[in-house]
């Protein structure tokens, strides 16, 4: 397990193998776990980074509701750079597709390409279904959605 200290918390990584670097980047309710298949098929000739996100897994907590991914990502520019990475392709799945974009948008001269799978462009609710199912997906709930109760579901 790695841990590194960066932006005021600490970050929960993997970092294995040689040659491009590639950040797998999760979705929420996911840990870097997720991306243990193409970890393991992609180290043989790259270098693979996962995260687990601020408030995510075993890395640091998540204190406060403002400019969430904007920390979030400060924190993989702060990994990256304390690992002299210069340039990177970076991968997102769901959220971790928002995370990317954003990355993208504030730090583009650490992408050397990026890949978003089934995502979306932004985490703020346009009307109240979304809401609510935000709401629930941060709760975790056990319980039927929320949204369901609502008469929707996301978009």
């Amino acid at each position: 397990m790695l841990i590194a200290e960066v932006n005021g918390t600490t970050l929960h990584y993997t970092d294995q193998g040689e040659g491009l670097p590639i950040v797998f980047v999760h979705g929420i309710g996911a840990t870097l776990e997720m991306w243990k298949p193409q970890i393991d098929k992609f180290a043989g000739r790259n270098r693979v980074i996962a995260i687990d996100a601020r408030g995510v897994g075993k890395s640091g907590k998540l204190r406060g509701w403002t400019r969430i991914v904007e920390r979030q990502t400060r924190d993989l520019a702060c990994l990256l750079e304390k690992l002299g990475i210069g340039k990177a392709v970076l991968c997102g799945v769901s959220y971790g597709g928002v995370f990317v974009q954003r990355f993208a948008l504030d730090y583009p001269n650490l992408c050397q390409a990026v890949a978003i799978i089934d995502s979306y462009s932004t985490t703020r609710p346009q009307n109240i279904r979304e809401w609510l199912w935000l709401i629930n997906v941060y709760l975790g709930s056990a319980l039927p959605p929320i949204y369901c109760l609502s008469g929707g579901c996301p978009p």
